[in-house]
């Protein structure tokens, strides 16, 4: 009989399916939010107390990420014969190793990265738009860094800094001014010199960066 595994959130068809025939006949896949009760195999990083109790075959669950979570561990304390297993990847800390990656100069290892942070993390922070929108700009893909921007549904300041240097790099500059009013309604102390705390390996990089948002309107 095939073991059945379920992903308790949906993923990308391509993936899940190259998934399906890498494993072959002996594991059936399933996804989203509510478990079949066959499972065996519960992949989920946060389930209920119900949740477990209502699954009667399953026999472990995998939390992908890494750490047990508080709330988790006070679940397994009742439930000892359920065996627990963690992912050998985070994908916050690939994510913040592409914010790395970029201030050294390598954003198009940094866009790598955060792409591969976003498939292990299909729910990630809204943050990682940001990064990745940024590792765009240094690239110099402009209109793909715009694109990538606009999915941050919970932009914070640095969103809307990057979003000012994009338009100013497409010619943009009455929408590059609309961003900077956002950035200050984000952040009231956001000054230039902010910009040079930043980690640049490559100081030519954030004179860029600068410069595109005195144009922006970013006062010195």
């Amino acid at each position: 009989m095939p073991c059945h595994v379920h992903i308790g959130w949906d993923i990308d068809v391509e993936h899940l399916n190259r998934l399906i025939h890498l494993l072959g006949k002996c594991v059936v896949i399933t996804t989203g939010d509510t478990a079949p009760s066959a499972t065996r195999i519960l992949i989920k990083g946060r389930p209920t107390a119900d949740e477990l109790d209502s699954l009667k075959s399953l026999e472990a669950f995998i939390i992908p990420f890494a750490g047990l979570p508080a709330e988790t561990r006070l679940l397994l304390r009742d439930r000892k014969h359920l065996s627990v297993y963690n992912t050998h990847h985070n994908a916050s800390s690939t994510a913040e190793m592409a914010i790395a990656l970029t201030y050294m100069g390598r954003p198009e290892q940094a866009i790598s990265q955060l792409k591969k942070a976003m498939r292990m993390n299909p729910r990630h922070p809204s943050w990682y738009w940001q990064v990745l929108g940024f590792a765009y700009y240094e690239v110099g893909q402009y209109k793909e860094a715009l694109s990538i921007l606009k999915q941050d549904n919970k932009p914070w300041f640095k969103t809307h800094r990057t979003l000012a240097a994009v338009y100013v790099r497409l010619g943009l500059l009455e929408e590059a001014r609309a961003e900077v009013s956002k950035l200050f309604e984000k952040n009231s102390h956001y000054t230039l010199k902010s910009e040079n705390y930043q980690p640049y390996k490559d100081e030519t990089r954030r004179q860029r960066l600068i410069n595109d948002l005195l144009k922006a309107g970013v006062p010195k």
